[in-house]
């Protein structure tokens, strides 16, 4: 998926044990790095990730775990200039939904999903925006 508000995706190699995926440079800190953050500095973030989301969602394509942690940020003059999601380790194609398990790996996640994924495991495009 090629969006401005989506870290690029270059290369992905499978090997017996593992996934790589290899990106385009990211900028070294994520949003939960920045906070407390301003008014305009969420405007920044909110419209970047909205216009992903719409993105993604016309591609099919459900996040699940949209958090702080997976938004990189750049900054100039110490203000949030533009953000960039970079975790599709969660994400799905609507049509293909299966359950996500919650297990001990994905507790960091938690505060993020929206009740009916946690209390029915169903993930739809309204997940996102929770």
């Amino acid at each position: 998926m090629v969006h401005s508000n989506i870290i690029k995706i270059f290369e992905v190699i499978k090997t017996p044990d593992s996934l790589l995926v290899i990106t385009e440079p990211q900028e070294p800190t994520n949003l939960r790095d920045f906070f407390p953050i301003s008014q305009s500095e969420f405007k920044v973030v909110l419209g970047d990730m909205l216009r992903m989301l719409r993105y993604c969602h016309s591609r099919n394509v459900i996040l699940r775990n949209i958090s702080p942690k997976s938004i990189s940020v750049k900054k100039r003059s110490g203000q949030v200039i533009f953000a960039k999601y970079g975790d599709f380790s969660c994400a799905c194609l609507s049509y293909t939904l299966r359950e996500f398990p919650l297990n001990e790996a994905s507790w960091d996640i938690v505060p993020y999903l929206s009740p009916e994924s946690i209390m029915d495991n169903k993930f739809t495009v309204a997940s996102d925006y929770w």
